[in-house]
């Protein structure tokens, strides 16, 4: 049994170095190259790739065509891209969007300065109102009041105010520097005739020397002037006092005109009118 199996290792061996040295030996097969076709000329093909071209053509099945689309007219020699084929993309004209950022900008702009003017136009105010000066005399009061009810008045108030109203001319020689002063002057006053004087103790006029206050303007005036002959410089001051007085507020139809009595002046209709 051994002896069989050294035998078959042995011819294993023997097979395989004899397979070894026949392939070293044997000569290298020459490369062939093929020859490469002209730019323009058709490589030749076998007849068998022929045959096997048709066969799959035939065997694919037909592409639905878009709708709207001629495949085979000029509009296809261009790409979804932009990009005409076999050629190169045509440059961009960068000048083109300004120009109708332009275009729109302008057409907003004509189209805005043609709107006409929806504004409603406000209508004229059909009242006007007045408020005259202060009056303390009753009867003034009640014929104005008659005049405006006759203009068509809506609204008559009256108000209570005060009224400074000159009471008389007082005439004084101005305060002096001291009492002794003004005392030496009320001497002189008598040496001159004038014994109706009053040297003012206190107030606003201390030292002051009073020389009648007088009703009527011209009477004051002539008073002044015989002073004046004299020498002494004396002056006129108007005393007012403060009396009670009406004053009329009215709201009148546009296109009345108020009565110039108390010299009317325009006031706001917020709060004669509701």
């Amino acid at each position: 049994m051994k002896n069989a199996l050294y035998a078959l290792v042995l011819a294993n061996l023997l097979m395989g170095g004899w397979w070894l040295s026949t392939v070293m030996t044997s000569p290298t097969k020459p490369q062939v190259e093929i020859p490469v076709p002209a730019p323009g000329v058709e490589r030749l093909r076998l007849l068998s790739e022929v045959q096997a071209d048709s066969k799959s053509v035939a065997q694919q099945p037909p592409q639905a065509e878009a709708p709207g689309v001629d495949s085979g007219g000029p509009e296809n020699d261009q790409d979804q891209s932009g990009i005409p084929a076999g050629g190169e993309p045509e440059p961009v004209d960068e000048q083109a969007e300004p120009a109708d950022e332009e275009a729109d900008t302008e057409t907003e702009s004509t189209a805005t300065t043609s709107a006409p003017d929806t504004q409603p136009v406000p209508a004229p105010d059909p009242w006007a109102c007045y408020r005259f000066s202060p009056s303390s005399d009753p009867a003034q009061i009640d014929t104005l009041r008659e005049e405006l009810l006759a203009l068509g008045a809506e609204n008559i108030r009256k108000r209570q105010d005060k009224l400074s109203r000159a009471t008389g001319n007082w005439i004084m020689i101005p305060p002096a520097r001291s009492r002794g002063d003004a005392q030496a002057t009320a001497r002189k006053l008598e040496a001159s005739g004038f014994t109706d004087y009053y040297v003012v103790p206190n107030g606003q006029w201390k030292n002051a020397i009073s020389l009648g206050l007088f009703s009527d303007r011209e009477n004051a005036a002539r008073r002044i002037a015989r002073l004046k002959q004299k020498g002494f410089q004396a002056h006129r001051e108007v005393r007012y006092e403060e009396v009670p007085a009406s004053v009329l507020e009215v709201a009148l139809p546009a296109d009345a005109v108020p009565p110039s009595t108390l010299d009317p002046q325009s006031m706001d209709c917020g709060s004669l009118l509701p």
